[in-house]
């Protein structure tokens, strides 16, 4: 039984820094730690093939990255993923600019499988923002103010950590990943399933309001519940000789219900929702850790790996299922 790195990549870990440097200490990867402290597999494995299981590491987790990086507020109701969703050029940018953050730390696992994290703050995020609108027509563009403000009540060298995962090639841990993305994908449209039937009011005795009807009623509030889907965490996995695995994964649902609530503020523009019980949704919620138990084989396929690809999979698989159906 093994945890994935995933638990920790789709997290975002506000940790405040240390006294001193607040930018996380880069760990080279080629010396350190060395070669000799990891498992046989690893020793036995060439420079290039190392190499290119740490390099596909540091790519998913500035992936992770990305997504933790969306979750930074930039006011009571905003976030970071409500000025991308209005722009793409912007978001490609930030993308782009993320996908360089340098590793650091490196777990080598008996599989073949090694994790790495990566870090940024919200100051480097606002710069690179700041960046970015610059090479915008005005009326796309964003007040600095709103800029600023990224990692709203937060300081702003707080560190936003992500953890990615990458494998020797032709390593159990090469097999492992894909089925653990098709797991979790499984996983998380159970979830949001779940999410999606609960109820925000009643228009008659017989038919009930529900998340569901929200979302397909705004067009945004699919991408919303995605963005907090992004929290979902594996609690447990067991792999069988056929290569696949039975996974225990679990959400506070509070992750998407606010989520869904701030997004009922921000973008129902004409306040057709505004009379809904979210305050209720959200109080029924507060407390609530959703689970869900999947099997994925070798035949199941997940999403290509990009910013909240297997979320927004899981939610646009859900929300075609009606709340009559099991």
């Amino acid at each position: 039984m093994s945890m994935s790195g995933r638990n920790v990549c789709i997290a975002l870990l506000m940790l405040a820094c240390l006294t001193g440097a607040s930018a996380a200490q880069v760990i080279d990867l080629d010396t350190e730690p060395t070669k000799e402290f990891r498992p046989e597999i690893w020793t036995k494995a060439s420079a290039a093939d190392v190499k290119k299981a740490e390099n596909a590491a540091r790519a998913d987790a500035c992936l992770r990255l990305v997504e933790a990086v969306y979750r930074l507020p930039v006011s009571s109701e905003r976030d970071v993923y409500d000025m991308m969703l209005r722009n793409e050029t912007v978001n490609a940018e930030l993308i782009r600019e993320l996908g360089k953050a340098k590793a650091f730390g490196g777990d080598y696992l008996e599989d073949g499988t090694v994790r790495v994290r990566v870090a940024t703050t919200p100051i480097e995020v606002s710069r690179i923002l700041k960046k970015a609108y610059e090479k915008v027509d005005w009326a796309d563009a964003e007040e600095d103010a709103v800029i600023a403000a990224v990692g709203y009540r937060m300081k702003r060298d707080t560190q936003v950590l992500a953890e990615g995962e990458g494998a020797l090639p032709k390593s159990p841990g090469a097999r492992h990943i894909p089925v653990r993305r098709a797991a979790l994908t499984k996983a998380s449209q159970r979830i949001v399933l779940e999410i999606l039937r609960m109820i925000i009011g009643h228009q008659d005795d017989e038919h009930a309001v529900t998340v569901r009807d929200f979302a397909l009623a705004v067009d945004t509030i699919p991408r919303k519940i995605a963005l907090g889907l992004s929290d979902v965490r594996i609690r447990d996995e067991t792999w069988a000789n056929d290569g696949s695995v039975e996974m225990r994964a679990e959400l506070n649902a509070i992750a998407v219900t606010d989520l869904v609530r701030r997004g009922q503020a921000l973008h129902d523009k004409r306040g057709k929702w505004s009379t809904w019980a979210f305050g209720h949704l959200i109080n029924y919620t507060r407390d609530m850790i959703l689970h869900a138990e999947v099997k994925a084989t070798t035949k199941d396929r997940a999403p290509k790996d990009a910013p909240l690809a297997i979320e927004l999979e899981a939610v646009d698989q859900a929300i075609k299922i009606s709340p009559k159906d099991k």
